[in-house]
């Protein structure tokens, strides 16, 4: 700048406000040097705030593609927890199945040996009823042998009685005899 400006200057300063005067004076001292700072740190503001713009930016896409991420995470992970809970249901309903089935083969196992131990207490008890018939007929038999027997054996025995009746008469009489024939 050139002196004459200046001059003009510092009168036009002499003159304003305060703040105004203090500017224009500034202006003067340092004006070109001034201006070369102003606009290196507008440059460097717009620098700044282009940087600013594009990490926002690139924070916006990180978060962006984080909760993009997130979300599919979350996807997944509701889908295999419902694909965990389907398998766990059908696990369940699959035991649930064999249980039952179980349960049906042992009530049909009770039913069975429940009804093969009435068949087998039947068969017994009809074996014993043929057994007690065939033990009272032997018994029957053996009373009427034995009753037989006693009679057989009284009547042999009333048959003995009378031939030792018999015997001891003839006896008697052929002692008699003898007796007389000796004398």
């Amino acid at each position: 700048m050139s002196a004459k400006n200046d001059n003009e200057l510092l009168a036009a300063a002499a003159n304003d406000d305060g703040d105004a005067s203090i500017a224009k004076i500034r202006q003067i001292l340092f004006g070109g040097q001034m201006q070369s700072y102003e606009q290196k740190f507008d440059a460097f503001d717009k620098r700044l705030a282009k940087l600013f713009g594009d990490q926002e930016k690139s924070v916006a896409k990180r978060f962006d593609a984080v909760g993009d991420s997130l979300s599919r995470l979350a996807d997944e992970h509701e889908k295999a927890l419902t694909s965990l809970e389907s398998k766990s249901d059908d696990g369940a309903n699959r035991l649930g199945g064999e249980i039952e089935k179980f349960r049906d083969s042992v009530t049909r196992w009770q039913t069975d040996a429940v009804n093969e131990q009435q068949s087998l207490a039947e068969q017994l008890r009809s074996e014993v009823g043929v057994l007690e018939g065939e033990l009272a007929e032997r018994i029957k038999l053996v009373e009427d042998r034995l009753n037989a027997l006693e009679a057989a054996a009284a009547e042999s025995e009333a048959r003995a009685q009378q031939l030792r009746g018999s015997l001891s008469t003839l006896l008697s009489q052929l002692a008699g005899e003898i007796e007389s024939g000796k004398s």
